[in-house]
């Protein structure tokens, strides 16, 4: 019955030694193909990330110079109307000193 326990043992140690070996090689191999995935993963994501970046950069310049063009039409729309405004200034201050040469 010793004996047989014995065998019974040295077999049990080695069969548990060999599913050791086992898990650990599979493990070694899920690990290194998980490195892969995630790798290949940023990898994507980086890519899709500066896709994004670039699209913003061009939707911001397309953008600022709608503003450019909308700030320049409001001055010059400022301009023109300012322009106006002096003219009709001009126009009454010559029929106020026209009125006033007139008094006197």
């Amino acid at each position: 019955l010793k004996k047989n326990l014995n065998l019974d043992m040295e077999d049990l140690k080695k069969n548990l030694k060999s599913d050791m070996e086992d898990l650990k090689k599979n493990l070694n191999l899920d690990m290194k193909d998980l490195k892969k995935n995630l790798k290949s993963d940023m990898e994507d994501l980086k890519k899709i990330l500066n896709l994004d970046m670039e699209d913003l950069k061009k939707n911001l310049k397309s953008d600022m110079e709608d503003l450019k063009k909308n700030l320049i039409s409001d001055m010059e729309d400022l301009k023109k109307n300012l322009n106006l405004d002096m003219e009709d200034l001009k126009k009454n201050l010559n029929l106020d000193m026209e009125d006033l040469k007139k008094n006197l």
